[in-house]
């Protein structure tokens, strides 16, 4: 499968990695005192064990799958009003905030044939 493909539910890149940050326990969304960066770890997935897509599908939902499993969804209704993402390289950085709550995720684009990573990665922002 390419990395990008055209399918009729909208377009789907294949990713190499995903990772989801996983704020630590604690206080005031778990930052330490004195910084602004908040604390945590980044929990990862590899596209061993099932395809690791993105999709933006007709309806402009943005889903990350591994095999049938849905990872991440939203609707990107309004999205500039809380999204957030951010490209370097062949990855992505997604940070979504409502109210005081907010997710970040990012994610490793697969090269596709002669395509590179960095490439797929540009089309998918663009």
């Amino acid at each position: 499968m390419a990395a990008v493909s055209e399918q009729r539910s909208g377009r789907v890149w294949q990713l190499l990695r995903y990772g989801r940050f996983v704020p630590s326990d604690g206080p005031e969304n778990s930052r330490k005192e004195g910084t602004s960066k908040p604390q945590g770890t980044w929990k990862l997935f590899g596209s061993d064990g099932g395809d690791l897509n993105l999709s933006l599908t007709e309806t402009n939902h943005l889903l990350l799958t591994k095999g049938a499993e849905v990872l991440e969804g939203f609707s990107l209704l309004n999205a500039q009003q809380w999204l957030k993402a951010v490209h370097k390289g062949d990855s992505l950085l997604f940070v979504s905030k409502l109210s005081n709550e907010s997710r970040m995720f990012r994610v490793q684009v697969a090269p596709s044939g002669e395509q590179s990573g960095i490439d797929c990665c540009v089309s998918c922002v663009k």
